[in-house]
């Protein structure tokens, strides 16, 4: 502002200064928005039906159970997946393969259309051994032979037993090998 309020100050050349520093700005946030727009389309051109997604963070206890209900009530919601979705636990075996384990839904699954290749639903029955779903790479993984389900084993401190397997799917980044999972 002392610059602009002398007489003897270059005022002309700030002021040119200034307007090409606000174009600038200018095409930058306009190109950023293109390419934010570019996204989106190639985004809703290969996912089918990629505008009715709706992702809601966290486990929805800021979310009230009437606002819960409109969502799986409404005409446009034909999936919903309720809770945590935790990331990624990685867990090494004696053998040193590596394995990731996620805790989801029940409807996971059926959510993302993950196809269940062997097995039914959980047990409702309470017990001390979690029940699990594993994808095919993890049954490679732990060579294990013949009927998968029911076979048990420990992670975490914790005992497993298989229920379900799926199809392998990516569970990290898409690019990569399709990782062992449970």
């Amino acid at each position: 502002m002392i610059v602009f309020k002398n007489p003897t100050g270059n005022k002309i050349q700030y002021m040119r200064s200034l307007v090409v520093l606000q174009m600038i700005i200018s095409v930058i946030l306009i190109a950023f928005s293109m390419n934010v727009k570019r996204q989106m389309d190639y985004i809703v051109k290969t996912v089918p039906q990629a505008h009715q997604i709706i992702c809601m963070e966290s486990d929805g206890w800021w979310m009230s159970q009437d606002f819960i209900d409109h969502i799986k009530q409404s005409a446009t919601t034909t999936e919903f997946l309720p809770g945590p979705l935790r990331p990624n636990l990685r867990t090494i075996d004696g053998k040193g393969n590596v394995y990731l384990s996620r805790e989801t839904k029940p409807n996971y699954f059926d959510f993302l259309g993950i196809p269940i290749v062997m097995g039914n639903t959980f047990d409702s029955i309470p017990t001390d051994i979690n029940q699990i779903v594993v994808n095919k790479s993890f049954i490679k993984t732990k060579e294990i032979e013949g009927n998968p389900l029911g076979y048990e084993f420990t992670a975490h401190g914790e005992k497993y037993r298989i229920v379900r397997v799926c199809e392998d799917f990516s569970a990290e980044n898409a690019t990569l090998i399709v990782p062992p999972v449970f």
